[in-house]
């Protein structure tokens, strides 16, 4: 029972009796300890002492239940911050699970990407050789085309020549 409880059964108590407060009820039972008090102020205030000892029992119960339900909500709280951990650390460990797929699937991606592109420079560079092999044979073919042009020129000076000469 709480304190305010308890003063509301004390003075409830206090006005059966017929007393103002607590302080002219102890005045009066100082006062009254050997003169003899009437039969139903004694069952009343025989009542007020079972009433307030009640009272007393159901406060010590109450105090007693509140420092256990303390005691639970605390026990409860650590047992909350605990689960709490527990579940930042597997969220954590789950996210770096996740990062390290993502950047396995990433270097997976690139390593695709990059073996396409040395694929491709492969086969510029075979392009860019046969383009350089096509250059220098069409290169000789045409220095030879040069050559007979030129030994056809020499040889027509020289049929030009005798020609003369004999002429």
């Amino acid at each position: 029972m709480a304190p305010t409880q308890l003063s509301i059964v004390l003075e409830r108590l206090l006005n059966e009796l017929g007393i103002a407060d607590l302080s002219t009820f102890e005045a009066e039972c100082s006062t009254r300890s050997e003169a003899p008090l009437q039969p139903q102020r004694l069952r009343a205030l025989a009542s007020a002492r079972d009433e307030l000892a009640a009272a007393q029992e159901l406060r010590r119960s109450d105090c007693d239940n509140l420092r256990r339900a303390q005691q639970a909500a605390k026990r409860d709280i650590k047992a909350a911050e605990r689960m709490a951990d527990q579940a930042n650390h597997a969220a954590r460990t789950e996210c770096e699970w996740r990062i390290g797929e993502m950047r396995a699937k990433m270097q997976a991606e690139l390593r695709e990407q990059l073996d396409a592109l040395q694929i491709s420079m492969e086969a510029e560079a075979r392009r860019a050789d046969a383009a350089e092999a096509e250059r220098s044979r069409l290169y000789d073919k045409m220095e030879g085309i040069m050559r007979t042009r030129e030994g056809f020129i020499d040889a027509l000076a020289e049929a030009q020549r005798k020609r003369r000469e004999h002429s």
